[in-house]
């Protein structure tokens, strides 16, 4: 008896620690800013740690429900808007060949994603483009800052930044886009949005209950 409810309650926390895991796999939104929408976009691995190739092609703005994850599944009720007047594109598919700005002032605009989800936490990964028109990205307190100029591979500081522990203020993540140090313009070439979800809290009160049941019978066998 003892040997089946120490066997039981083994795999229940097996299970309760698997399905934790599961629920807190970061989940990606890759975005390839450019001249036209949905058209010569990027299929590549970017720097972010997701193994998607599935990139969504944006000139400014996008409907709701048409984008999609990394992993090519829809990405339900997000969607991106960007106050920039402007893109460029170099005819290819790469991601640092094309870029949206502000044209004239070549000054500062930003990029709001809405949708997300307020209880979870973002890294944002940046990328400018391979002109040298660096640029700072800011989200609430946290910058960062890509410089330009090459294209791959992808080097942090130089064709992309790193925005960690992002939240979603009211479900919404705004990418203020600036010069930086002198830069004759203000740009961005693109994004990856990693999501890290809270684990549920029906998940966390299993796994208590498998490790406490555990300890329990552990406790109650030395006695």
């Amino acid at each position: 008896m003892k040997k089946q409810l120490l066997a039981g309650l083994t795999m229940g926390l097996i299970l309760a620690g698997s399905v934790g895991i599961a629920s807190a796999t970061p989940i990606a939104l890759n975005v390839d800013f450019g001249s036209t929408d949905q058209l010569r976009i990027y299929d590549g691995i970017g720097a972010a740690p997701s193994s998607g190739t599935t990139w969504n092609g944006i000139m400014f703005s996008s409907g709701t429900n048409l984008l999609k994850y990394s992993d090519g599944s829809s990405a339900t009720g997000i969607s991106i808007a960007s106050t920039a007047s402007q893109a460029y594109s170099d005819g290819g598919n790469a991601l640092l060949g094309d870029r949206v700005f502000v044209t004239g002032s070549w000054g500062p605009f930003d990029v709001t994603i809405s949708g997300l989800n307020s209880g979870s936490t973002y890294d944002l990964y940046v990328y400018g483009s391979n002109t040298i028109y660096a640029s700072t990205y800011t989200v609430g307190a946290i910058s960062d800052y890509a410089l330009g100029g090459q294209n791959l591979p992808f080097v942090y500081h130089n064709n992309y930044g790193l925005l960690e522990g992002l939240n979603a203020t009211n479900g919404q993540i705004h990418i203020d886009v600036a010069r930086y140090s002198g830069s004759a313009a203000a740009v961005i070439g693109g994004f990856q949005l990693i999501e890290y979800p809270v684990p549920e809290p029906a998940t966390m009160l299993l796994l208590g209950m498998g490790i406490a049941g555990l300890a329990g019978f552990r406790l109650r066998r030395k006695k």
